[in-house]
């Protein structure tokens, strides 16, 4: 069926997930001005809510493995993706290859699989494979974040090497 809200539910999705205020399309103007999600553990119930003009997301949990606090979309400090990573087993601290040449890391994020679990609409006919996503340059990462999530695998052995950049900072030095 269509204009049903399927898109505005996978916008909210991508909106708990940490997705930026800019991008969401449901605005103040529909009569709502926040977003709840209530997920069911084993342990007890988390329930997160995010105001539309806010980026931290409220949670408050009963499940005694996850803490009761606000999280941030962004930093390092009580960030959100922190949370996801925990609900599905996942180390926060993990950091992968973003760069095939010089084996330069970011942490694992969330949001770096998000695109290949929940489609948005403009995506679900692109001609592609979900595993790149059409707005994010780095293949790298987005390879490296499924490959760790299957393997456990971060290539530790893997040195950073120097980019060109700095390698040309170095000779003129």
């Amino acid at each position: 069926p269509s204009d049903t809200g399927k898109s505005y539910i996978a916008e909210c999705f991508d909106f708990m997930f940490g997705g930026n205020i800019k991008d969401f399309p449901i605005g103040l103007e529909t009569g709502y001005n926040s977003i709840h999600m209530i997920i069911v553990t084993y342990n007890g119930n988390i329930t997160l809510e995010r105001y539309f003009e806010k980026n931290v997301i409220t949670v408050s949990s009963s499940n005694p493995d996850f803490e009761s606090d606000d999280y941030s979309i962004s930093g390092t400090k009580k960030n959100i993706n922190s949370l996801w990573l925990q609900l599905i087993g996942m180390d926060s601290n993990v950091k992968i290859i973003k760069n095939e040449e010089t084996y330069e890391r970011q942490f694992l994020t969330f949001r770096s699989i998000l695109h290949t679990l929940c489609i948005k609409e403009e995506n679900v006919f692109q001609k592609d494979s979900i595993m790149y996503k059409r707005s994010f340059n780095n293949k790298t990462a987005l390879l490296s974040s499924p490959l760790y999530m299957i393997t456990g695998n971060i290539f530790e052995t893997s040195i950073q090497k120097d980019s060109k950049k700095s390698k040309e900072v170095q000779k003129k030095a």
